[in-house]
C-alpha cells in the first residue's frame, strides 16, 4: 500500500462492525432512518433489496455482506444512507453514521493483479483522521454505469 496523495476532499464516514469507511460527500443525497427493505429474488447477495423513495425505487446495499462482516440486526442508530451513483440513487446501510469530514489527505491502494475478482476493486483509499483508519468506497465499482 502506498501511492499518490488525494487532498483536499470531503468525506462522509459511516460505521460497520468497528470498522469505519468513507464515500465521497458530494455524492451523499440524504440520511433517512433504517425502514422496511423490500426483498427481490436472484439478486447478489449484498444487494439487500428496495425500498420507495421520492417516487422511485432505490436499491439498497448491505456492505456488510459485500466485505464479509458479520451479521447484525438493524437497531435505533441503523441508517440508510442515499448516495447518487452513476445518475442512480442507491441506498447504504450503516450501522451508524458518524461525521463529515471536510477535508483528509488519504492514500491511494495499490490494487493486487486479481483485483477484479476480489473486493479491492472497490476500495478507492485509505485515510487516516485522528485515530480512525478510514476506508474509502468506490462506490461506482459497486454500480456499473448502464
Amino acid at each position: 500500500m502506498g501511492g499518490k496523495k488525494m487532498a483536499g476532499h470531503q468525506l462522509f464516514v459511516f460505521k460497520l462492525d468497528d470498522k469505519y469507511f468513507g464515500i465521497d460527500l458530494e455524492s451523499v443525497d440524504q440520511i433517512i432512518p433504517y425502514r422496511k427493505i423490500t426483498k427481490i429474488p436472484n439478486m447478489p447477495a449484498y444487494i439487500e433489496g428496495i425500498i420507495p423513495l421520492r417516487d422511485n425505487i432505490c436499491t439498497v446495499f448491505n456492505l456488510r455482506k459485500k466485505f464479509n462482516l458479520p451479521a447484525r440486526e438493524a437497531d435505533e442508530s441503523t441508517r440508510i444512507v442515499i448516495a447518487n451513483v452513476n445518475s442512480e440513487m442507491i441506498g447504504i446501510i450503516a450501522d451508524n453514521t458518524n461525521e463529515i469530514v471536510r477535508e483528509y489527505d488519504g492514500k491511494t491502494v495499490v490494487a493486487h493483479e486479481n483485483a477484479e475478482e476480489s473486493d479491492e476493486r472497490y476500495i478507492k483509499g485509505t485515510a487516516d483522521i485522528g485515530e480512525n483508519h478510514i476506508t474509502i468506497i468506490d462506490l461506482s465499482q459497486l454500480v456499473p454505469a448502464a
